[in-house]
């Protein structure tokens, strides 16, 4: 285990304790849980680091630029948590980068980290697969290398997921040209 893995399990493992004393059966709903006592007994999961492409980057995106060079980190992660025994996804807990160090921000649901999770166990992405969001235009995608070329999957926030693998490049100049045009950008 590296040093980053266990800076988010520790700060998951501290929000869990803080947060069990304040959930109660009138706000556990807020956080994403299936009930009053969804922080009792849980496990922690594999964290998902958020990866992204800054608005004003993608604006000025060429196809024929390498798209690998205008994703970011986004110093922002999810850690899924499950009731022992089940492979059901209680919540997340959220994590965010504050002058070079993770904080956590709460407990909550995750919409696009859980159905990316959801791809990769049903075997639409791969196992190495990131997480790769505009969030300026509430898009995600699953990466996806196909014969040394990045290849995005759409992850959308509705539970429609999947869809065929499509070269980057042309995924983030489509996007390119509706963050210009005035389009409405996707829910």
């Amino acid at each position: 285990m590296n040093a980053q893995n266990r800076e988010y399990i520790e700060l998951s493992e501290a929000t869990i304790a803080l947060f069990r004393c304040s959930i109660n059966a009138n706000n556990y709903m807020f956080y994403g849980l299936s009930s009053e006592n969804g922080l009792e007994k849980v496990t922690l999961g594999n964290a998902i680091e958020h990866q992204g492409v800054p608005l004003d980057i993608l604006r000025k995106y060429d196809e024929s630029q390498d798209p690998r060079k205008i994703i970011k980190d986004m110093g922002y992660v999810t850690v899924p948590f499950r009731q022992e025994g089940s492979n059901q996804v209680e919540s997340f807990i959220l994590l965010n980068k504050r002058d070079g160090k993770y904080q956590s921000t709460g407990i909550g649901q995750a919409v696009f980290a859980k159905n990316f999770m959801e791809m990769k166990r049903n075997g639409s992405l791969e196992k190495d697969s990131r997480l790769i969001r505009v969030p300026a235009m509430n898009v995600a995608y699953g990466s996806v290398m196909i014969e040394g070329v990045l290849h995005l999957v759409p992850v959308t926030s509705e539970g429609q997921k999947g869809g065929e693998p499509r070269p980057a490049n042309i995924v983030f100049s489509e996007l390119a040209r509706k963050s210009g045009s005035g389009e409405d950008f996707p829910n």
